[in-house]
């Protein structure tokens, strides 16, 4: 089979090989040949260290860009309190979907209709504000309508009107002895500090665990609009 030229944008038939003829030894049917590919070798070589600048730079730059959105305590803290949220109210669609139940709200028993209502929310017996070190704790938090119970009556916990109180909801919803119990593991104040990767680890895990009960929840109705 006939040998060609080495420079791809030659590819010629090489001649006899003549040992004279350094660039034929070397595979190139004429020394211009040889430069030009040289030449194009080099400009790779040149494009191919840019581009592995740039990569390094857009990494240096995301990196520092995380470092920098991890410091800010306040924003990976309000983000990883959206996705609590949402866990909440998706925890007990879920519960609700495979008993049967309807959703309500645990201090008044408002219905939740989901697409027609929209105003409910992860309400806490005790408030983020009193208690930090309760915002992220699923024993503090239960499906509350928002507007009356969880803003207007700051969680409306003993009852007011003709409301029965996030006290007795519980007790409604677990019994006397244990709503006893899990209020009882509200006590204790626990004094601790989460960092920005603290809040971004508990994220993710909530952010799988949401995905994974709206694909369940899918099997129930379409739930993807309602939070």
């Amino acid at each position: 089979m006939a040998r060609k030229c080495t420079y791809k944008k030659c590819r010629s038939e090489l001649p006899v090989l003549s040992k004279s003829d350094t660039w034929q030894s070397k595979g190139f049917c004429n020394v211009e040949c040889m430069a030009d590919h040289g030449l194009a070798k080099a400009r790779e070589q040149a494009e191919r260290k840019r581009k592995a600048d740039e990569a390094g730079i857009k990494n240096r730059n995301k990196s520092f860009k995380k470092k920098v959105e991890l410091g800010d305590i306040k924003k990976q803290k309000d983000l990883t309190q959206s996705e609590f949220n949402k866990w909440i109210k998706l925890e007990e669609l879920y519960r609700c979907a495979i008993t049967g139940a309807q959703p309500v709200c645990i201090s008044c028993s408002k219905p939740w209709t989901p697409f027609i209502n929209y105003d409910f929310a992860a309400g806490h017996y005790h408030s983020r504000g009193s208690r930090q070190d309760l915002a992220l704790n699923s024993n503090n938090v239960y499906l509350q309508c928002n507007g009356y119970c969880n803003s207007g009556l700051s969680a409306n916990k003993t009852g007011e009107g003709k409301t029965h109180g996030y006290l007795v909801g519980l007790q409604m919803r677990f019994g006397v002895k244990e709503a006893g119990l899990i209020l009882e593991k509200l006590i204790p104040v626990r004094n601790f500090t989460y960092t920005g990767t603290d809040y971004e680890r508990c994220r993710k895990w909530l952010a799988g665990r949401n995905r994974q009960l709206r694909k369940d929840l899918e099997l129930f109705t379409d739930i993807n609009q309602s939070l």
